[in-house]
């Protein structure tokens, strides 16, 4: 699913350890608050087991730390 994400917003990279994502905005002029993030926690047969929506504010450049 997080390649997802990937393909649909090139400008952001992203990395996972430990529950907690990083962000990396390189767009270089549209702060990350510009995009409402819709995720969810899938176990290895499809069963959600939480999700939420998140507005992340990331400056171009800079880097976010979600915990989800």
């Amino acid at each position: 699913y997080l390649m997802h994400l990937s393909k649909l917003i090139k400008a952001v990279n992203f990395d996972e350890k430990n529950g907690i994502v990083t962000f990396k905005n390189w767009h270089n002029f549209t702060n990350l608050n510009q995009f409402v993030l819709d995720w969810e926690i899938v176990t290895n047969e499809n069963k959600v087991i939480n999700s939420g929506t998140t507005d992340t504010s990331c400056e171009p450049h800079q880097t976010v730390d979600i915990r989800f």
